[in-house]
């Protein structure tokens, strides 16, 4: 997997700092920048709330990309996260804190 450095024009890093601090002003932003990111590689969901997160999952899946996520020092790709009751299970793992 590629480290979670960024590089200039590299859309990750406004797209983490978006999910950290998610609202509905900035949904087609974030929105946009996903389809971006979800090429570039590993996106850091550090601070992230369940909304950003089911957002990129159903962004990954719609676009059929593979998602690979960072939070803290836990790292895990998802091929297709599929709608329903494990999408929800998926963004309750990935939110979880490294410690629990």
């Amino acid at each position: 997997m590629q480290d979670v450095e960024v590089e200039e024009g590299d859309p990750r890093k406004k797209l983490s700092e978006l999910g950290a601090n998610f609202s509905s002003a900035v949904r087609d932003q974030f929105v946009h920048l996903a389809v971006s990111a979800l090429r570039w590689g590993k996106i850091d969901i550090t601070g992230w709330s369940e909304e950003p997160l089911r957002l990129l999952l159903s962004i990954s899946h719609d676009q059929e990309m593979i998602l690979s996520v960072k939070n803290g020092d836990r790292e895990m790709t998802v091929m297709k996260p599929s709608p329903g009751p494990m999408l929800e299970w998926l963004v309750h793992d990935l939110l979880r804190s490294s410690s629990g």
